[in-house]
C-alpha cells in the first residue's frame, strides 16, 4: 500500500474541548488500572477534564439526571468511509458490507446499514452532544475485513456527519511498521485508538506526549509524517498517537483515560476520558484550549 504526502488528516474530525476542573481529586495510579478514578493529577499543575464523562453504551444523552424527560429519538444522517491508510486517508464508501451502531432510547442499540455510496439514514438514535457511534463487523471474535470503528458524533445537531471504518489490514500495517523496539500484535481481547491532539483552530499540535496510560499499559507510538514511531516520545506534525492493546471490556466495551502535556505548556495537564472496546479502534480528536 503505498504512501502518500496529505495535509494532516481530518480522520478523526470529531472535535471534544476540555474545560478546566481543578477541583476534582483522584486517586494514584494503580498497576495496570484503565479506570479514570485511577489517574493521578499532580499537585500544583493546572488540569483540564472533560466536563460531560462517557455517556451510557445505548443510553441517554451525557448530563441528563434520572428524573429528565425522555428524549425524542432523531435520525441520525451522514455517510461511511473507508480508511485505507496508515495516516487516516479515506477513501470512497466501505466496498464491503459494514453496519452502524448508535445509542437509541432506554439502552437499547440503534443498528443500520448504509447504502453503496456510504450514505446513511439512521432513525430512533437518542439526540446527545458527544455520542459514541460506531461501524464495523461486530463478530464475535472479531474477524472480517473491517475492524470496528467507534468515533463521537453530535447526535443532537441533526446534521450529516462522516463516520469511518478502519480497514483490518491497515491497523495491522500501522502495528508492524510503528512498534520496532517494542513489537506488538494486534489482540482481539484487548482495545486500540488513534488519538489526535488539535488546537482551538483544529491544527494538529506538535510536542503532545501522553502521561498515561504508559508504555506499561500499551503500545505508545508518535506520528512520525505519515507514519508512527514507538521510538518518538511527543507527537509531529499530524498531532496522532496511537495506543494498542489497551485492556478492554467486550462490547460495548467501557471507559479508560488519557493524560497529555504539551511541550509548550509544561505546568498543565489535559485529561479526558475515552471509550475502548476489545477488539475494536477508537478514532478520537480532543481540541486543546
Amino acid at each position: 500500500m503505498g504512501m502518500r504526502g496529505r495535509r494532516p488528516s481530518a480522520a478523526i474530525a470529531l472535535f471534544l474541548s476540555l474545560a478546566c476542573s481543578d477541583q476534582e481529586q483522584r486517586p494514584p495510579v494503580t498497576g495496570d488500572c484503565n479506570d479514570p478514578s485511577c489517574v493521578e493529577v499532580r499537585e500544583g499543575t493546572t488540569t483540564t477534564s472533560v466536563v460531560a464523562l462517557l455517556p451510557d453504551p445505548g443510553g441517554g444523552a451525557a448530563g441528563t439526571g434520572g428524573d429528565s424527560p425522555p428524549q425524542t429519538p432523531v435520525a441520525l444522517q451522514g455517510s461511511v468511509r473507508m480508511i485505507v491508510e496508515p495516516d487516516l486517508f479515506g477513501t470512497g464508501p466501505p466496498n464491503a458490507p459494514v453496519e452502524i451502531r448508535a445509542p437509541g432510547a432506554n439502552g437499547t442499540v440503534v443498528t443500520g446499514s448504509p447504502n453503496v455510496d456510504g450514505s446513511f439514514n439512521l432513525p430512533g438514535v437518542v439526540p446527545q452532544e458527544q455520542a459514541w457511534v460506531a461501524a464495523g463487523i461486530f463478530t464475535d471474535p472479531p474477524s472480517g475485513t473491517f475492524l470496528d470503528t467507534y468515533q463521537r458524533a453530535n447526535t443532537a445537531a441533526q446534521r450529516p456527519v462522516e463516520l469511518a471504518v478502519m480497514q483490518r489490514d491497515v491497523m495491522d500495517q500501522i502495528a508492524q511498521g510503528s512498534f520496532l523496539e517494542t513489537p506488538q500484535q494486534l489482540q482481539n481481547d484487548r482495545g486500540h485508538a488513534i488519538v489526535q491532539f488539535v488546537d482551538e483552530f483544529s491544527v494538529p499540535i506538535i510536542g503532545v506526549s501522553l502521561t498515561y496510560p504508559t508504555p506499561d499499559d500499551a503500545g505508545i507510538a508518535y506520528d512520525s509524517g505519515d507514519l508512527y514511531s514507538d521510538g518518538l516520545t511527543e507527537t509531529s506534525v499530524r498531532g496522532t498517537v496511537v495506543l494498542l492493546n489497551l485492556s478492554a471490556a467486550p462490547y460495548p466495551g467501557g471507559s479508560t483515560s488519557i493524560v497529555a502535556r504539551v511541550a509548550s505548556i509544561p505546568d498543565r495537564e489535559f485529561r479526558s476520558d475515552l471509550r475502548v472496546t476489545a477488539g475494536s479502534v477508537t478514532l478520537f480528536t480532543l481540541q486543546l484550549r
